[in-house]
């Protein structure tokens, strides 16, 4: 921890790296060129998008072991009017 020399506020530790965001490799902070693809480094954001779909796949997978997707209703609907308009 550092001590801010003016209030006496502790303050976290500098970043001693950065993720890429071209290859997400972690890359020292004095670096401008990222080792591993070798392009300009710029930092990465968050992967909020990631942390979502994995969300929606979960909650989706969830319903569907539940039976709420109506999926199979659907199908059986589907089957029952094919089978009603050709008689």
């Amino acid at each position: 921890m550092l001590i801010c020399p003016e209030c006496g506020a502790r303050q976290g530790r500098s970043p001693e790296s950065v993720r890429c965001a071209s290859c997400h490799g972690r890359v020292p902070i004095e670096l401008t060129v990222c080792p591993h693809c070798g392009r300009t480094v710029r930092p990465a954001g968050p992967r909020w998008g990631l942390w979502a779909l994995l969300a929606l796949a979960v909650g989706c997978r969830c319903l569907w072991g539940l039976g709420r997707l109506p999926v199979e209703r659907m199908r059986r609907e589907i089957a029952d009017t094919r089978t009603a308009c050709l008689v």
